[in-house]
């Protein structure tokens, strides 16, 4: 049989939105380390507490430079669309950006409301952090099609990259 096409949305590496969202989103990290630009304790300490180092040839900048495991979207026997490893993942591992349009939680529900409730139409909202939500629906990245799972393998894990909270 002919393989389903892959719902359509835009295809995103980085988020976007409203000039006062982006505004809103940017955070300044006290528990920051300053990057020596090159791997050191300084990186050690600051990947523990899910920050990014922000230059040079420091290993701590996985979402920065997008060094990703290789995966793949492909239908499920139940849940629709999933995302596939095609190579091991190790223990830690950071999988893929949730990537979407940022917007306010308030902007969510009424987009909830619009939608209406339909158990077989799929939902690409993540939690960013206080009133903000990543919307994936219409343009995002492959993250969208992470599951939920009875039986998790995976983890969100939030992480501060130069100012940005990231997924």
């Amino acid at each position: 049989p002919p393989r389903p096409e892959l719902p359509a949305f835009e295809l995103r590496s980085t988020n976007s939105g409203t000039k006062e969202i982006m505004r809103q989103t940017r955070d300044k990290d006290d528990r920051a380390y300053p990057c020596l630009g090159f791997c050191s304790s300084q990186c050690d300490n600051n990947r523990d507490v899910s920050i990014e180092c922000e230059r040079g040839a420091c290993e701590n900048r996985v979402l920065q430079r997008r060094q990703f495991p290789q995966t793949t979207a492909r239908p499920t026997p139940s849940t629709g669309w999933g995302l596939f490893a095609l190579d091991p993942i190790r223990g830690g591992e950071l999988l893929e950006e949730y990537v979407g349009e940022l917007i306010h939680k308030s902007t969510f529900w009424e987009r909830c409301e619009e939608r209406g409730h339909d158990e077989l139409d799929p939902v690409y909202y993540c939690h960013l952090y206080g009133p903000y939500v990543i919307d994936a629906t219409k343009k995002g990245s492959y993250a969208r099609f992470i599951n939920h799972s009875c039986r998790p393998n995976a983890a969100y894990s939030p992480y501060s990259v130069a100012g940005r909270r990231r997924v």
